[in-house]
């Protein structure tokens, strides 16, 4: 992540669509979010692929001309509700030139969202993106033993016992979950600085 600049200044960048390094930085950590908020609409892995790329081509065609206002939303919002208008233009079009497509139908499967849902939603997916980004940048500093413990720890797994199964003891357990808990956290603030 050192090498990204403040999500901010690449929106300024992306102004140039001829910036072909400012977009594959946008797509590089975009698109799995994008990905992340299409799968909790509920479309299987093939569907959410299409409709990342079309989020993704529509996010182009439009960040030259979109005007970052942080009072007005966050940028997640706006690339989350870009998504799901994606989303529901899809299952429309299915619907509209497709019988065979009956799973789009049902009423339970997809589901018009309110735009508070839609940024509680993204706000969630969020969360769980920049954790999942922090612990995958920490993690190479911590060995394999010290990741398990964590991971483990996270699980709930008596400490006693994760100690017993790494050949560590009790109290190493706890100084390891409370030093990468304390790197992990410090990366999160750093990615929520730089991106949110």
């Amino acid at each position: 992540m050192s090498d990204w600049n403040t999500r901010q200044s690449l929106l300024i960048r992306l102004k140039d669509k001829q910036d072909d390094q400012s977009w594959e930085d946008f797509v590089k950590f975009y698109k799995p979010f994008i990905y992340m908020i299409v799968r909790k609409m509920n479309f299987d892995h093939h569907d959410a692929e299409e409709l990342v790329q079309q989020v993704t081509l529509k996010a182009w065609r439009s960040l030259p001309d979109f005007n970052y206002a942080p009072d007005k939303g966050r940028f997640r919002s706006w690339l989350s509700r870009m998504s799901h208008n994606t989303a529901l233009d899809v299952i429309k079009s299915r619907q509209r030139y497709t019988n065979r497509l009956e799973k789009y139908k049902n009423v339970d499967h997809f589901q018009e969202l309110s735009d508070p849902e839609i940024d509680k939603m993204a706000d969630e997916e969020w969360q769980t993106y920049i954790t999942n980004l922090a612990w995958k940048n920490v993690a190479p500093e911590f060995s394999d033993k010290v990741k398990i413990a964590f991971e483990r720890s996270l699980k709930g797994d008596d400490a006693e016992i994760v100690a017993e199964d790494l050949g560590l003891t009790k109290n190493a357990i706890y100084v390891y979950k409370k030093r990468v808990r304390e790197r992990l956290t410090e990366e999160v603030r750093k990615l929520k600085e730089e991106l949110e």
